[in-house]
Protein backbone atom coordinates (compact mmCIF):
# COMPACT_ATOMS: atom_id res chain seq x y z
CA UNK A 1 0.00 0.00 0.00
CA UNK A 2 2.79 2.42 0.88
CA UNK A 3 4.59 1.79 -2.40
CA UNK A 4 1.39 2.50 -4.32
CA UNK A 5 0.71 5.70 -2.38
CA UNK A 6 4.26 6.93 -2.95
CA UNK A 7 4.02 6.16 -6.68
CA UNK A 8 0.70 8.01 -6.89
CA UNK A 9 2.17 11.00 -5.04
CA UNK A 10 5.00 11.13 -7.60
CA UNK A 11 2.47 10.86 -10.44
CA UNK A 12 0.32 13.69 -9.09
CA UNK A 13 3.43 15.80 -8.56
CA UNK A 14 4.44 15.24 -12.19
CA UNK A 15 0.99 16.22 -13.40
CA UNK A 16 1.11 19.37 -11.27
CA UNK A 17 4.44 20.24 -12.88
CA UNK A 18 2.88 19.79 -16.34
CA UNK A 19 -0.10 21.97 -15.40
CA UNK A 20 2.21 24.70 -14.10
CA UNK A 21 4.30 24.57 -17.29
CA UNK A 22 1.13 24.73 -19.39
CA UNK A 23 -0.17 27.71 -17.43
CA UNK A 24 3.15 29.54 -17.84
CA UNK A 25 3.26 28.87 -21.58
CA UNK A 26 -0.33 30.08 -21.88
CA UNK A 27 0.68 33.51 -20.61
CA UNK A 28 3.66 33.58 -22.98
CA UNK A 29 2.01 32.23 -26.13
CA UNK A 30 -1.63 32.60 -27.00
CA UNK A 31 -3.13 29.74 -28.89
CA UNK A 32 -5.55 26.88 -28.75
CA UNK A 33 -2.74 24.35 -28.34
CA UNK A 34 -1.60 25.91 -25.08
CA UNK A 35 -5.13 26.13 -23.75
CA UNK A 36 -5.88 22.55 -24.73
CA UNK A 37 -2.67 21.33 -23.08
CA UNK A 38 -3.66 23.11 -19.87
CA UNK A 39 -7.24 21.79 -20.00
CA UNK A 40 -5.98 18.24 -20.61
CA UNK A 41 -3.54 18.51 -17.73
CA UNK A 42 -6.22 19.77 -15.36
CA UNK A 43 -8.58 16.96 -16.40
CA UNK A 44 -5.84 14.37 -15.81
CA UNK A 45 -5.03 15.94 -12.46
CA UNK A 46 -8.68 15.81 -11.39
CA UNK A 47 -9.06 12.17 -12.41
CA UNK A 48 -5.79 10.95 -10.91
CA UNK A 49 -6.02 13.00 -7.74
CA UNK A 50 -9.61 11.99 -6.97
CA UNK A 51 -8.78 8.31 -7.54
CA UNK A 52 -5.70 8.63 -5.35
CA UNK A 53 -7.55 10.38 -2.53
CA UNK A 54 -10.29 7.77 -2.60
CA UNK A 55 -7.77 4.92 -2.41
CA UNK A 56 -5.82 6.70 0.30
CA UNK A 57 -8.90 7.35 2.39
CA UNK A 58 -10.10 3.77 2.18
CA UNK A 59 -6.75 2.18 2.92
CA UNK A 60 -5.15 4.59 5.34
CA UNK A 61 -8.30 4.88 7.43
CA UNK A 62 -8.55 1.11 7.91
CA UNK A 63 -4.85 0.88 8.77
CA UNK A 64 -5.00 3.83 11.16
CA UNK A 65 -8.06 2.41 12.93
CA UNK A 66 -6.00 -0.63 13.92
CA UNK A 67 -3.37 1.48 15.68
CA UNK A 68 -3.72 1.72 19.44
CA UNK A 69 -4.91 5.06 20.79
CA UNK A 70 -6.47 6.29 17.55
Amino acid sequence: MVDRLEAEHRNVSGILDEVEDSARSLSEVEGNGSRQRLADGLARLADDLLAHLSYEEENVRSTMSRLPGL
